[in-house]
């Protein structure tokens, strides 16, 4: 007879985990990318994110989720001193 616990589906005790259940907290509308300009930006603007905000690593990754499914639009990010600058830009021409 082995002594082993089974895992069974019929299982009644609840899972142990440090996480405590809460009930009550509304889920926030809007995402992450709803702090940026994106949208408004046209060709040629620019807007500085300090690095106290985030870091120029995390700055990139939110132009890119942006631009996932926009091939017609276009961003530049340089680090410069004291945090990023993003560039609203020409989209490089696909040639066939």
């Amino acid at each position: 007879m082995s002594t082993e616990p089974t895992d069974t589906a019929e299982s009644t005790q609840p899972a142990r985990t440090p996480f405590a259940i809460e009930k009550g907290h509304p889920i926030p509308t809007g995402t992450a990318l709803d702090r940026f300009p994106f949208a408004q930006m046209e060709i040629g603007d620019s807007f500085f994110v300090p690095k106290t905000e985030i870091s120029e690593n995390t700055v990139r990754s939110y132009v890119s989720r942006y631009l996932k499914d926009k091939p017609t639009i276009a961003f530049r990010v340089f680090a410069i001193e004291g945090g990023a600058r993003i560039w609203r830009t020409e989209p490089k021409k696909i040639e066939s």
